[in-house]
């Protein structure tokens, strides 16, 4: 089982469903989780404000979200 959300890239948080999905099922190396992140710019609407560029947020939320992942596996 896999459950995946961002933060700050919607006005609200947005769950990951594709990303848990390309997870289920596979051993979580760095490879399959960076392959799982690829519908990511798809799945999010970020904006550009005083804090941050779309482009950073889309950036930085993939890097996020794969350390995240890493994190969940390494404790489970």
């Amino acid at each position: 089982r896999a459950a995946v959300a961002v933060g700050g890239v919607a006005p609200a948080p947005v769950r990951l469903r594709e990303t848990e999905s390309a997870l289920v099922g596979r051993t979580p190396d760095d490879l399959a989780v960076e392959a799982s992140l690829n519908g990511l710019d798809d799945a999010i609407s970020p904006e550009t404000d005083v804090h941050a560029t779309a482009d950073y947020r889309r950036r930085v939320s993939r890097r996020l979200a794969a350390r995240a992942i890493a994190a969940a596996v390494a404790r489970a």
